[in-house]
């Protein structure tokens, strides 16, 4: 209301005669009201930083994610240089690259397992320690079944842009995981229907 514009205006007096006021305490504001209304002010100008998690196998040449990680780089800036998408928020993006990870997958050797379970503690530590609150990758269903499970512990869900193994859709192995593509038996099912229906001898 009234009381609140007066006390915005006298903030904002306050600031045009005080330009030195954001290095000092609002109490040097001598008025109850003006300095609640300071430190509203102050609250509006911080912005929290929120680090997200991009799984992507950067130096594998055989898959696009690469161009991924630029995309995803270009998104997080157009959303902090638009303040109305995220008001008060400052994104950054941790990359972890899962090249290694995914190479084990196909070493059939004796320690293959244990190595890839070392890889995966160690790429969920990274994320960890740089405080990502979610990620997103893990493109192939194989990174998921590894990372998945690990990643619920550490409090970091995961959405993956295109794992589809079936057996992920259970969300009490993977309560933490979630996926824009569709998993294998669901599209599995669609296919068959829509060969049926159109009566198709050959696909």
């Amino acid at each position: 209301g009234s009381t609140h514009s007066t006390q915005h205006a006298a903030a904002c007096a306050f600031l045009q005669e005080n330009p030195t006021f954001w290095a000092s305490p609002v109490a040097a504001a001598q008025d109850t009201a003006v300095r609640v209304e300071l430190a509203r002010i102050a609250a509006m100008n911080r912005k929290v930083n929120i680090t997200i998690g991009a799984l992507l196998a950067l130096s594998n040449e055989d898959t696009d994610e690469a161009a991924y990680h630029d995309v995803m780089e270009l998104a997080v800036s157009i959303v902090n240089q638009d303040q109305s998408v995220l008001p008060g928020v400052h994104l950054q993006l941790k990359t972890v690259d899962v090249t290694r990870l995914r190479a084990l997958e196909n070493v059939d050797a004796y320690g293959a397992l244990d190595l890839k379970e070392v890889e995966a503690d160690a790429l969920v530590t990274q994320l960890e320690r740089a405080n990502v609150v979610a990620a997103v990758g893990g493109g192939y269903s194989s990174d998921v079944l590894v990372l998945a499970a690990r990643m619920h512990v550490a409090g970091i869900p995961l959405l993956s842009q295109s794992a589809t193994k079936s057996t992920l859709s259970n969300k009490t192995e993977y309560p933490g995981f979630a996926r824009l593509s569709t998993p294998d038996n669901i599209e599995s099912e669609a296919t068959a229907r829509i060969v049926e229906h159109y009566q198709w001898e050959r696909v």
